[in-house]
């Protein structure tokens, strides 16, 4: 966690105070040789994004991998406005076995979108997964998708750090998860809190390359 001191100075007083203000920064990730955040895939002059769009991107750190403590965590993705009307989302397991497959209705209005691991797909501890999401820009002719993959990684929640998350409030709780390298929890909280302190979600999003995308609304 970074911390940020605010001092305030009083007139005819040498008492400084100072406040520690929270500042929501995911510490840097190595390489893991996994594929790239954003949409690689169709043909060139297919109309399916417009020309000079921001490309789908999975809303992960630059190593494509979505660490999380929960068995059914949140994932985020940034659709560019485009004509088609439908995504696909496939989580497999670390032999692409496939364990949860859907379609997804779009409004195709640009903005980033939630996508719930459904209850009945439960991640476990120290395993990792495999995911990849496509927006169908032709449902007759599937080569033109627009798609990006990705892993998730469960990792345990040590006794240390649940016992400091039961005492913190929801930002720090967003704090401690970005501290321990625990993306996705870190992000969902971040979403959260974004109507009433978006500075958080800004921060979170640019301390992982993320800011072109910072600013972006959200879409069903």
């Amino acid at each position: 966690m970074n911390w940020k001191y605010a001092v305030l100075a009083f007139v005819g007083s040498s008492l400084l105070v100072q406040l520690p203000v929270l500042s929501l920064q995911f510490p840097p990730t190595g390489g893991t040789g996994a594929p790239e955040r954003t949409a690689s895939g169709g043909r060139r002059g297919d109309s399916c994004i417009g020309a000079g769009a921001l490309p789908a991107t999975a809303l992960v750190p630059q190593n494509n991998l979505g660490t999380t403590v929960s068995q059914t965590p949140t994932l985020f993705f940034y659709i560019p406005q485009s004509t088609t009307k439908t995504a696909e989302f496939v989580l497999m397991d670390n032999e692409r076995n496939e364990l949860f497959q859907t379609n997804i209705a779009l409004s195709g209005k640009s903005g980033v979108m939630r996508l719930d691991v459904p209850s009945t797909v439960k991640l476990e501890e120290n395993k990792t997964y495999r995911w990849e999401f496509s927006l169908i820009c032709n449902t007759q002719d599937r080569s033109g998708d627009r798609y990006i993959q990705g892993m998730l990684q469960r990792t345990p929640l040590n006794r240390e750090l649940k016992a400091k998350l039961v005492a913190a409030k929801p930002l720090q709780q967003a704090e401690l998860f970005a501290k321990a390298k625990i993306w996705q929890d870190s992000l969902a909280i971040a979403a959260q809190l974004r109507g009433t302190n978006p500075k958080a979600w800004e921060e979170l999003l640019k301390s992982v390359g993320l800011g072109a995308i910072a600013s972006q609304p959200f879409v069903n």
